[in-house]
């Protein structure tokens, strides 16, 4: 049985909130560390997302740590194939605490999220947490970013409660620490169309 009920980030724009999207979508638990005065890239986290338990400092490095260990396991979102400075540090993490960390590397926001639905939710099968940590990109770093996540989560915790249906030798599943997006080994073609507005 799935036992995802929380859904945890640092509040920071992009994939961090698009984390928490997809919880309030889905009806589960938010919430969270962020640094004192609810600090983000554009100014303090909105109060859509109350839930955040605000740290002393204003370094973002606390919350970081505190999301990991707080979390039965940590998903990363990039944009490209080197990791940021911020995901770096929250896959450090999760290695110390030895917590399990996925990273999803996506070659274009523009492709659409749909190509990682299926190998996510195998991840949250074979994983199984109550408290998923997320993280990733900025909406700065990645426009349209926080709408992709929020999606590519609602998706793939869909798709992991259909998969509970099935016998347990018929369920794929997988502990993968990296998933890359087509564009990154195929030749790249046009560009699918994102409907975006969900959220």
């Amino acid at each position: 049985m799935l036992k995802l009920t929380s859904i945890i980030s640092g509040g920071q724009t992009g994939a961090d909130r698009g984390g928490l999207d997809a919880a309030i979508h889905l009806g589960l638990i938010f919430g969270g560390a962020c640094p004192e005065g609810r600090r983000a890239e554009d100014g303090a986290i909105p109060e859509k997302y109350n839930t955040l338990t605000a740290l002393p400092g204003s370094s973002y490095e606390p919350r970081t740590r505190k999301n990991v260990r707080d979390a039965d396991a940590t998903i990363i979102f990039n944009l490209g194939k080197s990791i940021s400075g911020g995901s770096h540090l929250t896959r450090k993490c999760a290695e110390t605490e030895g917590r399990p960390c996925l990273v999803v590397r996506i070659c274009r926001i523009e492709t659409g999220y749909e190509e990682f639905v299926e190998p996510v939710a195998q991840w949250l099968m074979a994983v199984n947490p109550a408290v998923l940590n997320v993280a990733g990109n900025r909406e700065s770093i990645a426009p349209g970013v926080q709408e992709y996540v929020a999606k590519l989560l609602v998706g793939s915790i869909a798709r992991a409660r259909v998969m509970e249906a099935m016998p347990i030798e018929s369920r794929p599943a997988t502990l993968s620490t990296t998933i890359d997006g087509k564009g990154f080994s195929a030749q790249r073609g046009a560009s699918k169309p994102v409907q975006m507005g969900l959220f």
